[in-house]
């Protein structure tokens, strides 16, 4: 198989994963399980309801089935970074600072079309066209929320002469009945503009770290800073942790350690050979060399996940569905940490973990399991998803997912992502 089929299969898995995961993101244990209990099942795309319309997910008014949300978005906007950094320094990979400056020129970049729109909303005189305005300049603003978000990030790792500024209004949106739903009385106009004072990790209270509550941002975010390291697994994880960009606390761990076995899975290693790596202590022994002191946390994780999975996997076949059904709910008994926040870096990695052992080759099975476990579903399906799609390639996702995808967002061109990913050369 070709790298670049690899790569392929890697990118448009986690896009098809985030999609089917997206309107049903955010029900908590007791709501996710009900759902499965009244014969509720996840085997196909559908459509976003009005509890979805904000920036933490698709960053428009409406959305038809198949759309990914802001999880892709984050992927594909590395993806680029990559490229760019590639064409302007062949060779050369790409670093925390120069990173961080192409998030800070993305958010600036939405800032004038978010400013753009405005003007011309406040300038309209017809009413038709400033209705529709006003809904294209609701769907700028989330784009530019997401935006922001990242750039709170980024300014820990790279400072420029000018600080961003953020003018919209947010804190005028939070009065709403929700913060970003399209169904609140938006007003629009730009408050007096504030510059970034303080960092993500100083605004994200500390006593989550304590319950091992890390932002898991960068394990689904980071992950195409593999394809610099294919076929050599310890070389990207050390890569990994030394950005040390989207994550929290230990939470950079588990980033490396997806990014070193997706290396490998790019690199051409067979998807047993990695369950076998994951299953028998090897993940022990490679962490060690590093003296990280999270090992045995993480080393905890992966036995407990693939001891759960094994259990269910030798009751019944893999794929009956009472059996899947029961083996979701043991996940949560196991896994969900609380109902308060959507799922900690440890919930998302040990139930990735769980399904890539449980459904083994089966890709569709691997990424449905994940959808209907609820809670951070998108991140959980998407990150399994990521890796069986690099160990199998294009050809493993049904024709019909890729084409609704790609249908819903007829601007991403998967294959050119990939071809260009590919075709990076290091010594």
């Amino acid at each position: 198989m070709k790298k670049r089929e690899r790569i392929e299969g890697f990118l448009v898995a986690a896009a098809v994963a985030d999609a089917m995961a997206g309107p049903h993101h955010g029900r908590n244990s007791a709501e996710s399980l009900a759902f499965l209990e009244q014969g509720g099942w996840i085997d196909s795309f559908h459509p976003y309801t009005v509890f979805h319309q904000h920036h933490r997910s698709i960053c428009q008014a409406t959305a038809i089935p198949g759309t990914f949300t802001a999880d892709t978005r984050l992927r594909h906007l590395l993806v680029d970074a990559i490229t760019v950094n590639e064409q302007r320094f062949p060779g050369s990979r790409m670093s925390p600072n120069y990173l961080a400056m192409s998030i800070v020129i993305h958010y600036r970049t939405c800032f004038i079309e978010y400013d753009q729109l405005w003007q011309q909303y406040r300038q309209a005189g017809n009413k038709t066209t400033k209705d529709r305005l006003l809904e294209k300049c609701k769907e700028s603003f989330i784009r530019l929320w997401f935006a922001w978000e990242l750039t709170q990030t980024a300014t820990e790792v790279y400072l420029p002469q000018t600080l961003p500024l953020f003018s919209p209004p947010a804190m005028r949106i939070n009065q709403c009945t929700d913060a970003g739903d399209y169904t609140g009385n938006w007003d629009l106009e730009p408050i007096d503009s504030e510059s970034v004072t303080q960092s993500i990790k100083q605004i994200f209270h500390e006593g989550n770290f304590e319950r091992g509550e890390e932002i898991p941002l960068g394990l689904i975010g980071l992950l195409p800073l593999a394809i610099y390291w294919t076929g050599n697994p310890r070389a990207a994880y050390r890569f990994f942790l030394e950005m040390d960009f989207f994550d929290f606390g230990e939470a950079n761990l588990y980033a490396a350690v997806f990014g070193a076995l997706l290396s490998d899975l790019l690199g051409g290693m067979p998807w047993p050979q990695i369950v076998k790596f994951i299953s028998h202590n090897s993940i022990q022994k490679f962490i060690a060399e590093y003296r990280n002191p999270g090992i045995q946390r993480i080393q905890r994780d992966f036995e407990l996940a693939i001891a759960v999975s094994q259990e269910f996997y030798h009751r019944v076949k893999a794929g009956e569905r009472d059996n899947d059904i029961t083996f979701i709910k043991a996940l949560h008994e196991r896994f969900a940490l609380s109902d308060v926040l959507m799922g900690s870096v440890e919930e998302i990695f040990s139930v990735a973990v769980a399904l890539m052992e449980y459904a083994g080759h089966d890709l569709p099975l691997m990424i449905k399991l994940g959808v209907n476990y609820g809670r951070e579903n998108g991140v959980i399906s998407a990150l399994a998803a990521s890796l069986a799609g690099a160990a199998n390639g294009i050809s493993a996702i049904p024709h019909e997912w890729r084409k609704t995808v790609e249908q819903a967002k007829p601007a991403c061109d998967f294959q050119h992502m990939a071809k260009s990913l590919a075709d990076i050369e290091f010594d």
